[in-house]
């Protein structure tokens, strides 16, 4: 007879990075680490027992719980086996939660009895989803859970992929810039980021982080967010994070939090987003000269590779039936403006962040920007002569084991497996302000994301969210980001004149995709 099977529909989990941590790789005990005041009759003997049991050849089984691991305490244990006075270690499931968040975050133990209260104990994503995925793996490959190799989702090559990721960091050691690239809606690729800023920190701390995702009017807040001095949700309020960008802040969380921890200037690369639609439609002639202190500079139109590159990536996008026809040249020359100004701009002040403190540049930018060295890499060197690196990842898809792409596509090519669904549902609800109407109105019918599958039209007045009334932008897409796949929101709308309400489905999350041109 089967047995009923737990109701799992209402388990809530969170981004891991969001967790409170007790414990950090600096609190950790290493065997030259003098000892703590300690004293009890029987350590004596428990450590000459174990000394004369390994002079006589005997096996030493060291045994114990999460706490050990928890302590800091691990580099001690492997010490012990180096040294050979200790066999073979068991444990727990508690230790080994603990011994794998510390290898993938640099931290581990929340507030027991905090996350127990608020309902949230257990409940970190990525540590449940990863061990057992690893653990499922090992099943199907005849392994006990002791012989599987725990990874995060940009290690899905074990071994192999960990000799070449390192190979890759080493070679990276005299180049002043490091350019990652990502497809903004994949969290694998921005795991990838992260784990190259992780590994070139440790192998040098004069390091800095620049990121596409910003504007520099925003870089004041940038810095009080290194000094430490805002929380998530005000540096994401006073960022405007959800106006300047429209990918959920938890694809780049991990790297946030490592930039605040270590203390790491991260610089805002990107121009405002109102300049660059204006070069987008009108020209960089046409921008006022305060606006020009934003793109000093007419961005260069005239490689013809560049062009290529950018026509081929446009065409090859699903474009809108409305959008094809007679003003199709038109459009791909105002895309064209654009891609080149961010490029131009963001070039710019990458040189000019990386030589503001001396400081190695790691710089996160859509791959767009990058692949084939023709982007905002290449306009970087042309200003500076300062070498570079740049690592795309590109997704493979269900199905196949390898994917095929041109040896100059990036320095390193990396390929991850195709994910089922994103992280974070894309929401794809245009929105704007309107003068003298507190209410949020629908600034053009959606095209994409769930809001493209739901009753929305342009003009659309947004009366309440979930019953609640928002009239800033940020403070709506503040609210929206916290669904996942699956989850549904009621908006009631004016629509000439009419009450309606929609539901907002989350019901398909389609795999992460590059997009083209100015799709931010």
């Amino acid at each position: 007879m089967p047995y009923p099977s737990v109701d799992l529909s209402r388990i809530r989990t969170y981004p891991v990075v969001r967790r409170e941590n007790l414990v950090a790789l600096d609190d950790f005990i290493l065997p030259a680490t003098p000892p703590l005041p300690f004293d009890n009759p029987e350590l004596a003997e428990v450590a000459a027992r174990i000394v004369a049991a390994r002079l006589a050849g005997r096996p030493v089984i060291w045994m114990f719980g999460g706490h050990v691991v928890k302590c800091g305490l691990a580099p001690v244990l492997v010490d012990l086996m180096e040294r050979g006075l200790v066999t073979h270690l068991a444990s727990n499931g508690a230790a080994t939660i603990h011994d794998f968040e510390i290898a993938m975050l640099g931290h581990t133990s929340e507030d027991v009895a905090k996350s127990i209260e608020d309902g949230s104990f257990g409940m970190a994503e990525e540590t449940g989803a990863y061990m057992n995925r690893a653990v499922r793996q090992g099943a199907r490959d005849g392994l006990g859970m002791g012989d599987v190799r725990f990874s995060s989702p940009d290690a899905a090559g074990g071994g192999h992929f960990s000799a070449c990721f390192d190979r890759m960091i080493q070679d990276m050691k005299s180049s002043r810039f490091v350019y990652v690239g990502e497809t903004h809606n994949s969290l694998p690729m921005h795991e990838i980021q992260f784990q190259v800023i992780r590994a070139l920190y440790a192998q040098d701390r004069n390091l800095a982080i620049g990121l596409e995702m910003l504007p520099v009017t925003v870089q004041e807040t940038l810095n009080k967010w290194t000094d430490g001095l805002l929380t998530r949700d005000e540096f994401i309020r006073e960022a405007r994070w959800y106006v300047n960008w429209n990918f959920n802040f938890g694809f780049y969380e991990k790297i946030f939090e490592f930039a605040k921890e270590h203390r790491l200037p991260v610089y805002a690369l990107n121009a405002p987003r109102e300049i660059i639609t204006k070069v987008r439609m009108q020209g960089w002639e046409a921008l006022t000269e305060s606006e020009k202190k934003y793109i000093p500079k007419a961005p260069d139109l005239t490689n013809k590779d560049h062009r290529a590159l950018i026509r081929k990536i446009f065409e090859s996008a699903e474009i809108p039936h409305q959008m094809k026809g007679a003003g199709l040249d038109m459009m791909f020359e105002g895309l064209y403006r654009a891609q080149s100004a961010w490029d131009e701009v963001m070039s710019a002040n990458a040189v000019k962040g990386a030589e503001s403190e001396g400081r190695r540049l790691v710089v996160c930018a859509g791959s767009g920007h990058l692949i084939y060295n023709l982007g905002l890499n290449m306009r970087a060197f042309e200003k500076s002569g300062l070498a570079s690196r740049t690592v795309i990842a590109v997704a493979i898809p269900a199905g196949q084991k390898s994917l095929k792409v041109a040896r100059t596509y990036g320095d390193y090519v990396m390929g991850i497996a195709e994910e089922a669904k994103p992280a974070f549902p894309t929401v794809g609800l245009p929105l704007k302000k309107v003068d003298n109407l507190a209410n949020l109105v629908v600034e053009s019918k959606p095209i994409d994301g769930a809001a493209s599958r739901a009753d929305f039209e342009k003009g659309d007045v947004i009366l309440s969210v979930d019953g609640q009334a928002h009239g800033d932008i940020n403070e709506v897409r503040i609210y929206l980001a916290r669904f996942k796949c699956g989850d549904e929101v009621k908006f009631r709308l004016l629509r000439n004149g009419t009450v309606k309400d929609v539901s907002l489905k989350f019901d398909k999350c389609p795999p992460a995709q590059a997009e083209p041109g100015e799709k931010k």
